[in-house]
C-alpha cells in the first residue's frame, strides 16, 4: 500500500515542510496541489526548469515519489477552454519533468453534483488531453466528482472513449456520499479504469457534509480498502484533507500522522 498525501491539507507550510513531514511520517509520497499562496502548480519555484533536476534528486533521497499533479482544469466548461487546455498541457508537462504519473482534472469545480454537462466537451477535452499525456509518459485521471461522482455517468463515458493516456481517479468519498454508492457498485462500474485513488471520510449533518478524520466519519473505509484489493488495484492511497478550502478543520500535523497509522492497521 502506497501512501500520499495532497498539499491541499497544507496550505501553511513551505515545500521544505511538506518533503520533511513525508519522509518523517513514513509516507511514499506527496499529491501536489498548491503550495502556500501558489495554487497553480507550474508555478512552483520547485518545479520550474532550473530547479526540477534538484527537486527530484532531493525525492529520491528522501524515498519520496510525486505519484500526481491536481491541477485546477476543468474539463466541463466551454467558457475560458483554450486557457484551461493550456493550462492542462503545462501541468502534464511538468508532470513529465518531475517523472510523475498521473494528472487530475475534474469536470466541473464542485465535489457535489451541480448542472448536467456536455458529456462530448468532456470527451473531447479528455481525447486531446490524453493524446498529449501520453506522448509525455503521463497519464490524464478525471475524478469522481460533480456530475461525474455518478459513476453509471462515469463508465459510460469511458465506454465512448478510445484513447491512450485516460483513467479514472477515484475519490471514494463523492460516489458514496453524494449517490449512495457502495464501494462494490462503484467498482463494478469504473474499477477497470481506476489508476489513482483518494481517501477521505465525513458525516452528513443534516444535509451539510462534514469532513473528519479517517474512522471518525461513517464511510466504510475498510470496505473500500477491501472493495480494491479485489479488483487488484495496488496504486497509491491519497489523503485528501481540504484544509485550504476550509480552515477550520483539523492541523496537517495531527492529520497526517494519524492517517499513516489509520491506513496501516488497514494493511495487517
Amino acid at each position: 500500500m502506497k501512501l500520499a498525501f495532497s498539499t491541499i491539507g497544507c496550505p501553511e507550510w513551505g515545500w521544505d515542510d511538506i518533503i520533511s513531514a513525508a519522509s518523517d511520517l513514513g509516507y511514499d509520497g506527496i499529491e501536489v496541489r498548491g503550495i502556500r499562496n501558489e495554487i497553480v502548480v507550474t508555478e512552483i519555484p520547485q518545479f520550474s526548469a532550473d530547479h526540477v533536476a534538484t527537486t527530484r534528486a532531493t525525492l529520491r533521497r528522501l524515498g519520496l515519489a510525486i505519484p500526481c499533479l491536481a491541477s485546477g482544469s476543468v474539463v466541463g466548461l466551454a467558457q475560458g477552454r483554450e486557457a484551461m487546455l493550456s493550462e492542462a498541457r503545462a501541468t502534464i508537462d511538468t508532470a513529465s519533468a518531475l517523472r510523475a504519473s498521473y494528472v487530475r482534472v475534474m469536470c466541473e469545480n464542485t465535489a457535489a453534483p451541480q448542472n448536467p454537462v456536455d458529456a462530448n466537451l468532456v470527451k473531447a477535452a479528455l481525447i486531446e488531453l490524453g493524446s498529449y499525456a501520453a506522448a509525455r509518459s503521463v497519464e490524464v485521471l478525471l475524478e469522481t466528482n460533480g456530475y461525474y461522482a455518478d459513476s453509471l455517468r462515469l463508465a459510460a463515458l469511458f465506454e465512448e472513449i478510445e484513447a491512450p493516456g485516460l483513467g479514472i481517479l477515484w475519490d471514494v468519498h463523492h460516489p458514496c456520499r453524494f449517490f449512495g454508492e457502495a464501494p462494490g457498485m462503484t467498482a463494478a462500474r469504473i474499477g477497470k479504469w481506476v489508476k489513482y485513488v483518494h481517501i477521505k471520510d465525513s458525516i452528513d449533518d443534516a444535509g451539510q457534509i462534514r469532513y473528519k478524520m479517517l474512522g471518525q466519519g461513517n464511510l466504510p473505509i475498510s470496505e473500500f480498502i477491501g472493495t480494491l484489493n479485489d479488483i487488484g488495484y495496488d496504486g497509491w492511497y491519497t489523503l485528501e484533507w481540504v484544509r485550504r478550502w476550509d480552515m477550520s478543520l483539523e492541523e496537517p500535523g495531527i492529520v497526517f500522522a494519524h492517517y499513516v497509522g489509520y491506513m496501516k492497521e488497514m494493511e495487517i
